[in-house]
C-alpha cells in the first residue's frame, strides 16, 4: 500500500512538473523576443510591462492591469479578488489576499503593491521595482544572478 501511495505521489507530481513545463513554453511562445524575469517575496511596489505574458500571485494587497493603447487588449485572468473594479480590457484593479493573475497578449501594464509579490514572466518593455522594508525580496532578469529589489523606485529596461 505504501509503495503504491509513494508510485502515485511521484507521477502526480511529475505531470504537475510537465504542465509547468508546458505553460512557461507557452508564455514564452507569446513573448517572442522578451526577456524572462523573476521576482520573489517581493514586498512594496512593481510594475511590470508592456509586451509578454506573466503568470504570478501577490499574498495580501494589489494587483491593477492597464490596458495600454495601440497593441490590442489583453488577455488572461486576475482571482482571488476581495475587492475587484473595472475590467481587464481597459483598468481592472483587484485588492484582497491570496491573488493570483495571468496576463498574454496585446500591450499592458501589470502594477503590484503589498507583500507576498511573486511573478514569473517573459516581457518587452520595462520594470520597476521599490521595496519597502524587506531585504529577502529578489528579482533576477534575463536568467541573470538574483539581486535584492532595491530600495528606491528604479526601472530597467527588457529587451525586444
Amino acid at each position: 500500500m505504501r509503495r503504491l501511495l509513494w508510485v502515485l505521489a511521484s507521477t502526480a507530481l511529475a505531470l504537475g512538473a510537465a504542465a509547468a513545463a508546458e505553460a512557461h513554453v507557452a508564455a514564452a511562445a507569446r513573448a517572442a523576443g522578451g526577456e524572462p524575469v523573476e521576482l520573489s517575496r517581493g514586498r512594496g511596489y512593481a510594475v511590470l510591462g508592456t509586451h509578454g505574458a506573466a503568470l504570478g500571485n501577490v499574498a495580501r494587497g494589489w494587483v491593477r492591469v492597464v490596458d495600454v493603447p495601440g497593441g490590442g487588449g489583453p488577455s488572461g485572468w486576475v482571482r482571488g479578488c476581495e475587492r475587484r473594479s473595472g475590467r481587464l480590457s481597459g483598468r481592472l484593479r483587484c485588492s484582497g489576499s491570496g491573488l493570483r493573475f495571468y496576463v498574454h497578449g496585446g500591450t499592458w501594464r501589470i502594477e503590484l503593491g503589498g507583500r507576498g509579490i511573486n511573478v514569473s514572466a517573459v516581457a518587452r518593455g520595462r520594470l520597476g521595482l521599490d521595496r519597502r522594508g524587506c531585504t529577502r525580496c529578489t528579482y533576477s532578469i534575463g536568467g541573470g544572478a538574483r539581486r535584492v529589489w532595491p530600495v528606491a523606485l528604479r526601472f530597467f529596461s527588457l529587451r525586444g
